[in-house]
């Protein structure tokens, strides 16, 4: 059955190759050589996490690779391909330089990253595109790592320039965990061992772009219209309430508000939206970062997030 299987999603794969890798996405769960290992849908560059604020968290010890090897390791500068890595993207809100730092918990852990412009294109594309690759870095060395100087270090770093990113732009980020230098390779337990990585934290701050992969992800459409169709909330972030005040009503015209999480998911909505200031009631969402969408009865669309405390 698995060979069967196996047979069939070659074939598909052949014809479609991120319409599989989607459906296996979905599933959350692969078979690996005729074995089922531990699978997470941002091990594939299909299933990346979106970067939403300033700093994330990663504690989640991958294992290998996902369903499909993205990269290669003749064409990337990550000599070794994916090893125990975890993919991300970026959306650029507004043009600047994107600055990061990989903050390993354990100071012995030896992560590595490289970065990739997908504007327009595809996952597939990575691996025979070396073009694609705009920033990497496979030192060797542990500790921290990043995109994180203002001016090229010529001795050997684990640390690259920032990148010049432009506003719409799509990014891709990966980062692997190599091996933790404080087991020698003759250790029993390894220290490539994907078991002995401790986890990272990615601090975006640095940056002078701004990156909103959420509000890219959840509202594709953010326009004005000729009535220079705008909103704005506050208090933000808030804890009871927030005030959507319109700037312009249109004779004849209601609004409705639909209230998103960071994952895209819809958790209200607010109908027969008539007048310039109004009064929505958030005291009931779980704390978090959300986003918020209005849209007219002809279509118009305006957007923006808050934070609930």
């Amino acid at each position: 059955m698995i060979a069967a299987l196996c047979l069939l999603a070659g074939s598909i794969y052949a014809q479609n190759p991120d319409s599989l890798k989607q459906a296996l996405v979905r599933s959350k769960s692969v078979p690996f050589s005729n074995q089922t290992q531990t699978y997470y849908p941002e091990m594939d560059c299909v299933g990346a996490i979106p970067i939403c604020t300033d700093t994330l968290i990663s504690t989640i010890q991958y294992a290998g690779y996902g369903y499909y090897q993205d990269l290669s390791n003749i064409t990337s500068c990550l000599g070794a391909g994916e090893v125990n890595g975890v993919w991300y993207k970026l959306y650029i809100k507004e043009t600047g330089l994107l600055g990061f730092n990989i903050v390993p918990n354990d100071s012995m852990d030896d992560y590595d990253w490289t970065l990739f412009n997908l504007t327009g294109r595809f996952c597939r594309e990575i691996f025979t595109n070396p073009s694609l690759e705009i920033s990497c870095n496979f030192s060797g060395l542990t500790g921290i790592t990043g995109a994180n100087l203002d001016s090229l270090i010529v001795t050997a770093s684990a640390n690259e320039l920032k990148v010049s990113v432009l506003e719409d732009n799509i990014y891709y980020l990966y980062i692997s965990f190599f091996r933790d230098s404080a087991f020698p390779p003759s250790d029993p337990s390894g220290g490539n061992s994907p078991d002995n990585q401790s986890g990272y934290t990615i601090d975006f701050s640095i940056s002078t772009c701004s990156i909103d992969s959420c509000l890219q992800q959840v509202i594709t459409t953010v326009k004005e219209d000729e009535f220079n169709f705008s909103t704005h909330i506050f208090p933000n972030p808030t804890s009871q309430n927030i005030t959507l005040t319109l700037n312009t009503l249109k004779t004849g015209q209601s609004y409705s508000m639909q209230l998103f999480t960071a994952t895209g998911a819809l958790v209200r909505t607010v109908s027969n939206i008539k007048a310039a200031e109004n009064t929505v009631d958030v005291s009931g969402l779980a704390t978090g970062l959300y986003y918020y969408r209005i849209v007219t009865t002809d279509g118009k669309t305006a957007a923006g997030r808050f934070v609930k405390e």
